[in-house]
């Protein structure tokens, strides 16, 4: 039969190996509940007397991570402590199978005795009588009360403080940590007891402790992640703590700051761009808005001249209604882009033919696309459902579609307007909120020619944008986009290399409502 006997008192040590010797066992000692807990790992005793109070690791706890353990539960457990009369409950709530308190070597051995016997008889402690042997010759001491109380009143300071606490003896073994380290290292305190402290954490932050353990007398300070958290390490060298020593290290859970800092940092490189942007714009501006004017400006001067024929006059005025309607549509995509950002676009929805609507913007350009040489044509496979649009906001994305497809051919090259009954899953998720499948139309502009680059196609629709530095205020596309999202549609560009350019967008055939049917 093997003993082990828990105890940093000497003479408590021996008097116990003596007395467990003559009753036939054979016995092994620790000091501390860390050497326990190591010990019946290494071999389980058949029976464990375990003082209360020690240093690193309390009889308390052993206690209650052997019990908590399948594999060591059924090990009888004898609390053998002189602060049972101060702390008898609380001890008893522990699980051991008997308790002791230290008195009297002769009583203290009878005690024994009568223990052993009730628990080779399979007798446990009477509930609620916690059965404690010896408790009436051990009586209350004030200093021992306000110690315990004082233990009590930091332990639950330890347990309820948002910062991880984590303690190592002078080897580097952790010998207590409290919940909030064991949250953000996703630990279970038996898992940790024992472990030494660099192996707690990632390969990196463990050879970095490794490292800043040997450098005695100075604090160590890192981070690290763990469980998906940011976190700060600092390690400092117990001092006054006699010939142990040891290690207190704090963590502090910096995964909120950390994202408000990525957050901030992602605003001011937004705040960067857009500023960038609007330097970009105000220069394009001024440069769309002077040069029409200025053609305008030289041309009422020039009309001025009697000696200018009718021919000339009429090419000036020509010149001059075209810089107009250029600056016109400038304005009004300006104003479109603001109650755009403002949200207070309007949109009068009645059920409208798409064919219709086809034609209509198909004539409105198609002398334009004759005088560059360019053919426009119209396929409608059949008749379609009525989509529930804004007429007058359904022929400014034609338009503005057109009017791009037009910029962007040379002589020769052809523009196709489409449209085919489609479904709201081809273009993907529909609007917020909506998650049916919803039946429509899908309307395609597409041309054959040069195309947009790769590295362009994901931020045409993007406010300002221009592929490749090219004309105009880059909002023609960013304001079709926000017409077509705000009927509660999708748009999407084509690009394939050197095969033209597609503008796919879809519309619903009747009303989608908030609940998405």
């Amino acid at each position: 039969m093997l003993a082990l006997v828990v105890d940093n008192d000497r003479f408590f040590r021996d008097l116990l190996q003596e007395i467990l010797g003559d009753l036939g066992y054979a016995v092994t000692v620790a000091v501390d509940g860390l050497e326990a807990l190591e010990a019946v790992m290494q071999k389980p005793p058949d029976i464990i007397f375990l003082d209360l109070v020690m240093p690193k690791v309390g009889g308390d706890r052993v206690c209650a991570y052997l019990k908590s353990d399948p594999a060591t539960s059924t090990i009888p457990i004898v609390i053998l402590s002189a602060t049972v009369a101060e702390d008898q409950t609380r001890v008893m709530a522990m699980g051991a199978d008997a308790c002791i308190a230290k008195g009297p070597a002769e009583e203290l051995c009878a005690h024994i005795k009568t223990t052993i016997d009730r628990l080779a008889k399979g007798v446990h402690p009477p509930v609620p009588d916690p059965g404690v042997l010896g408790v009436e010759r051990a009586h209350p001491r004030g200093m021992v009360v306000e110690l315990l109380a004082s233990k009590r009143h930091h332990e639950a300071i330890l347990a309820e403080i948002a910062e991880g606490v984590i303690e190592a003896d002078a080897a580097g073994k952790v010998i207590y940590i409290n919940p909030a380290a064991l949250r953000l290292l996703a630990r279970s305190e038996r898992e940790v007891i024992g472990l030494e402290l660099p192996d707690l954490f990632d390969a990196a932050t463990a050879d970095d402790l490794r490292a800043g353990l040997t450098r005695e007398g100075r604090p160590l300070n890192l981070s690290l992640t763990a469980g998906g958290r940011m976190l700060v390490l600092r390690a400092s060298a117990l001092s006054g703590q006699g010939s142990e020593g040891g290690w207190l290290v704090v963590l502090q859970d910096q995964t909120e700051l950390w994202e408000k800092i990525t957050e901030l940092s992602v605003l001011n490189q937004q705040l960067r761009a857009l500023d960038r942007l609007k330097s970009e714009f105000l220069a394009m501006v001024s440069h769309d808005l002077k040069t029409p004017l200025t053609s305008i400006r030289c041309g009422l001067d020039l009309l001025g001249d009697p000696r200018l024929s009718e021919e000339s006059r009429e090419e000036i005025l020509d010149s001059a209604k075209q810089n107009t309607d250029r600056l016109g549509q400038l304005v009004s995509d300006l104003l479109d882009s603001a109650r755009i950002e403002a949200g207070k676009i309007e949109l009068h929805r009645a059920f409208l033919p798409v064919d219709d609507a086809l034609r209509r913007a198909a004539e409105r350009f198609r002398t334009v696309a004759r005088e560059r040489g360019l053919q426009l044509q119209v396929e409608i496979p059949g008749k379609l459902p009525p989509v529930w649009a804004d007429a007058g906001r359904l022929d400014q994305i034609l338009g503005n579609l057109l009017s791009n497809a037009i910029e962007a051919l040379e002589p020769g090259g052809r523009i196709t307007l489409k449209a085919h009954t489609a479904r709201s899953k081809d273009l993907g998720p529909v609007a917020a909120g909506a998650s049916a499948d919803f039946l429509g139309t899908e309307l395609v502009v597409e041309d054959d020619g040069p195309g947009i680059p790769g590295e362009h196609l994901p931020h045409v629709f993007e406010k300002f944008y221009r592929a490749g530095g090219g004309e105009g205020a880059g909002l023609g596309l960013y304001i079709c986009r926000a017409l077509v999202e705000e009927h509660g549609g999708r748009i999407l560009a084509e690009s394939p290399p050197e095969k033209g350019t597609r503008i796919r967008f879809w519309l619903p055939a009747g009303e989608i409502s908030e609940a998405g049917g």
